[in-house]
């Protein structure tokens, strides 16, 4: 199934009455448009002639009966419709999400932050066009014909072939056409939209450090030269629009100028009363009302299309990552295996893991050391589902982690990364990440053992501080401890921390780490560090040198026997 397909697929599933009731109301707004027009002109015609006004009082009512149910009904027709198209585009919003989601962190790399709200915000809310400018009034353009077809043809075969005709011209050859020159101009919009939001969210998240090392101007021309190609996209786009619009009401005034000169003729021969010549002519343009806007509508086919597959462009990572069967099992974290794990990052031509074995079991701490681009993080992010290892299995209580649904494995880990991902709200608000129940007294509880109560209880509103935009009113030590807090919340068996205490000062460290190696009592602790002073008391060490172990074991084995081990703890001692 194409992109676009499944994007109408998912906007129909569960509003399929609404959309039908949508249809139903343009169809009938038509209706009383073209039911409008017609009396108005035989009502005009005829007053003309100066008959009674009994001979109009039937018209008269006809023509407020017309107008008034017209405004009604596309009144209602316009918040049945838009009400169907949000309520469509919401569910769509929340399955780009719940796609997107299984992708994060890893995956997401090589997606820049602003393409990925584009692609939840902008390219979503393109394809409300598909039932509201194309669909829908296609649909009404086929029902309109046949009214056309039903009511003139039974008085007038030649002029509701003329009529037919038209709107066939109009609703079908002009859109094809108009979609196929369009296309490529509305995929560019939809492009240079995503480009200029990537560049906006770049400038934002990335203003700090453009004022310190003067790359502001830069940036902004570079803003402003995506700006521009967004503009120019969408004036290209515009006048292919205007164009089509214009293509549409002109096959429209053309088709009622040949029912005109039609009609003449059966004038002259009796057929036709002068009167029903005017009814013919302004029925002819009323009968364009929805068909004639075609064309310009399915100039937003080329960008509907573009939407949809970027929208649905993560679907093929997200089968890509999972190649086996699903489990449905929810397992308990007794004890978290890895047995010979290797891995490699997409086109890397050096594997960041090999054969790297390990044990996690409750009561039970592990620490893997090793210098930068050892493969510490890599491990971790493996061990969280954040990557598929292959070959090699982890297995989660006995059964295979990849076959198992990575909320399941996650709901057993909780994991720090080294990178402190503080969300933009409260401190009670990114504590609660971890336990949306915890009262009061526990997250004041988890603030002390991380030694950031103090700090919470300086800050003007307390668990209730704005933090900023990424917690950037906190500082690096303050954001790694309160990402230790969330980890220590969590009542996970599992625990995995990536560079603990990066950040902190000495004394901190020191009092973390008895933390840290003090959840090992009820819970299973994997450390990736790069510290080593302070593994004295973990269970055992695992030395990682390019993506492989070569030593593990116990601190003052490994402290005592030549090795990578011993050389780094005595730089550290020397230098710390």
């Amino acid at each position: 199934m194409t992109p676009l397909a499944r994007a109408a697929t998912m906007l129909v599933r569960g509003h399929w009455r609404g959309l039908a009731l949508s249809v139903v109301l343009q169809f009938a707004t038509c209706a009383f448009g073209i039911g409008l027009m017609a009396t108005s002109a035989w009502l005009i015609s005829m007053a003309g002639l100066h008959p009674s006004i009994a001979a109009l009082s039937v018209a008269i009512v006809g023509v407020r009966f017309f107008g008034l149910a017209r405004g009604i009904v596309r009144y209602c027709e316009r918040v049945v419709s838009h009400d169907v198209t949000l309520r469509g585009l919401a569910s769509l919003r929340v399955s780009a999400f719940r796609r997107l989601e299984p992708l994060a962190p890893a995956r997401l790399a090589d997606y820049r932050t602003g393409d990925v709200v584009a692609r939840l915000v902008d390219d979503v809310e393109t394809l409300d066009h598909l039932f509201i400018r194309v669909v829908g009034p296609s649909l009404t353009a086929v029902l309109v014909a046949a009214l056309v077809a039903l009511v003139i043809g039974r008085h007038h075969g030649r002029l509701a072939l003329i009529l037919v005709g038209g709107i066939v011209l109009a609703g079908m050859a002009a859109p094809a056409v108009a979609a196929r020159l369009g296309s490529r101009a509305a995929a560019r919009v939809v492009l240079a939209r995503a480009a200029l939001s990537a560049a906006w969210c770049d400038l934002v998240e990335g203003l700090p450090d453009l004022l310190v090392f003067g790359g502001v101007a830069a940036h902004a021309a570079h803003l402003g030269q995506a700006g521009a190609g967004a503009a120019r996209a969408q004036a290209r786009h515009g006048a292919l629009v205007a164009a089509g619009s214009w293509s549409g009401s002109m096959i429209g005034e053309l088709t009622a100028l040949a029912a005109l000169a039609a009609a003449v003729p059966l004038v002259r021969g009796g057929g036709l009363s002068g009167v029903g010549l005017a009814v013919v002519a302004l029925t002819a343009l009323a009968t364009f009302e929805v068909v004639g806007p075609l064309a310009g509508a399915y100039q937003h086919l080329g960008a509907i299309r573009a939407a949809a597959g970027r929208v649905f462009a993560p679907d093929a990572l997200a089968r890509a990552a999972r190649a086996n069967p699903i489990s449905t099992a929810e397992p308990r974290g007794a004890r978290y295996e890895a047995c010979g794990l290797s891995f490699a990052y997409p086109g890397a031509a050096v594997p960041a893991l090999e054969r790297v074995s390990l044990v996690l079991t409750p009561g039970r701490s592990v620490a893997v050391v090793g210098p930068s681009g050892s493969g510490k993080s890599t491990l971790a992010h493996l061990l969280v589902r954040f990557w598929d290892a292959e070959p090699g299995m982890l297995a989660l209580d006995g059964a295979d982690a990849v076959s198992l649904e990575p909320g399941a494995v996650r709901r057993c880990v909780a994991f720090a990364e080294q990178r402190t991902r503080i969300l933009t709200g409260t401190v009670r608000e990114n504590l609660r990440l971890a336990s949306p129940d915890a009262g009061d007294d526990l997250l004041w509880k988890v603030l002390e053992t991380t030694g950031m109560a103090a700090s919470v209880a300086a800050m003007p509103d307390g668990l209730d501080t704005w933090l900023g935009e990424h917690g950037h009113r906190l500082s690096g030590g303050e954001r790694q401890r309160l990402a230790l807090a969330r980890v220590f919340l969590r009542p996970a068996p599992i625990v995995v921390l990536d560079e603990p205490t990066a950040n902190v000062d000495p004394l901190t460290e020191r009092q973390l780490m008895e933390t840290i190696v003090g959840l090992a009592r009820d819970r299973a602790v994997l450390m990736m560090t790069h510290r080593l002073g302070a593994l004295t008391d973990v269970s055992e060490i695992v030395v990682l040198l390019h993506g492989r172990v070569v030593q593990r074991g116990p601190f003052a084995e490994l402290a005592g026997e030549d090795g990578w081990f011993r050389s780094a703890l005595e730089l550290e001692r020397t230098f710390i």
